[in-house]
């Protein structure tokens, strides 16, 4: 059991539909992932699917090593044709060290893979 009060921190907004019919959300699903390589992070980089937005979203923390500070730079990592994005998925599925993201763009009928650098390669 969890004893304690939580705090509230809004790490982005402004997220609305493409189409801004009855039954369509933005944003979807949040994925933290932790970066294993990357050991001094104190937060964990966030994927966040734009669901009806038709975008795919990574947030950083502004200051990583800040309990206080919870600002997040928000980054377009894939901006689709379509409008919607299923939830997103990541992980090192063939464990080379860099994790792969997987897009289901299901308006566009694919799903994308994107392998994640953080090493300039």
């Amino acid at each position: 059991m969890i004893n304690g009060t939580f705090k509230e921190h809004i790490l982005a907004g402004g997220f609305k539909p493409t189409d801004p019919a009855i039954g369509r959300i933005s944003p979807g699903k949040p994925t933290p992932y932790q970066f294993y390589s990357l050991t001094d992070r104190k937060k964990p980089i966030i994927l966040l699917s734009g669901a009806d937005d038709g975008c795919v979203y990574l947030l950083e923390a502004v200051h990583d090593n800040d309990p206080t500070d919870w600002q997040y730079y928000m980054t377009t990592v894939y901006n689709s044709t379509g409008m919607s994005i299923g939830d997103i998925c990541i992980d090192d599925v063939d464990n080379d060290g860099h994790p792969e993201l997987f897009i289901p763009a299901t308006n566009e009928g694919k799903v994308l893979i994107y392998r994640l650098m953080n090493d300039g390669n």
